[in-house]
C-alpha cells in the first residue's frame, strides 16, 4: 500500500489531498503522481477562477493597487493618492459590489450620491467637495474598471461612454473653486 500527498495553493491556502493506492507497482506511481497532481491543480484553478468571479470592488481595488506597485505602473504618491479616493469616494458606496456586477446605474446613482457629499473633517467641514476632487474620483474609478477590463476577463467597460459632469453648485449653495 502507498500513501501519496499532494498540495497546491489557492489564494495563499494551502490544499492537500491524500490518496491510498493499493496493488499498484511501484513504477506506476509517478504517472499517478502526475495525473493527480494535474488534478489538484484543475480543481484549484476553478475554485480560484470561482472566487474572482464574486469578487468585490474593495477586493478588487487592493489586488490593483498591489498589481500596480508591484509592477511600477504607478508611482508611490499615485497609488497613496488613489488609495484615498478609492476609501473616502469609491469603496463606501460601491465596495461590496462584485466587480462582474457593475452596471451603469450603478455608477450613475453613485455620482449623484457623492455630488451632495460633504467635508467631515479640517478647516472646510460642512463645505461640499471641490469639483476637482470628485472628478478625481471618478478618474480613479474609471482607471480602476478599465483595468478589471483586463484582470477580470469583463466582457465589458460599464464605464464607457458615462461623464461625470459635477455642476458648480450643491443645491442652492455654490461649489468651492479651490
Amino acid at each position: 500500500t502507498y500513501i501519496m500527498r499532494l498540495s497546491t495553493q489557492v489564494r495563499g491556502r494551502r490544499k492537500e489531498v491524500e490518496r491510498r493506492y493499493t496493488g499498484v507497482k511501484k513504477t506506476e506511481l509517478r504517472t499517478i503522481a502526475a495525473d493527480l497532481q494535474r488534478e489538484l491543480n484543475d480543481a484549484a484553478e476553478k475554485e480560484r477562477a470561482g472566487l474572482l468571479m464574486d469578487e468585490t470592488l474593495t477586493d478588487f481595488a487592493k489586488r490593483w493597487l498591489a498589481q500596480s506597485a508591484a509592477t511600477g505602473r504607478a508611482r508611490v504618491h499615485t497609488i497613496e493618492n488613489r488609495t484615498t479616493h478609492l476609501e473616502r469616494f469609491v469603496l463606501p458606496f460601491l465596495g461590496d459590489i462584485a466587480v462582474r456586477r457593475l452596471r451603469r446605474s450603478q455608477l450613475s446613482t453613485w455620482m449623484a450620491e457623492i455630488a451632495q457629499l460633504r467635508q467631515t473633517h479640517g478647516k472646510h467641514k460642512g463645505e461640499p467637495y471641490r469639483r476637482q476632487t470628485l472628478m478625481t474620483a471618478w478618474a480613479v474609478l474609471r482607471a480602476m474598471v478599465k483595468r478589471a477590463v483586463v484582470m477580470c476577463d469583463l466582457s465589458q467597460d460599464p464605464t464607457t461612454g458615462i461623464r461625470f459632469d459635477v455642476g458648480d453648485h450643491v443645491g442652492f449653495e455654490e461649489r468651492p473653486k479651490k
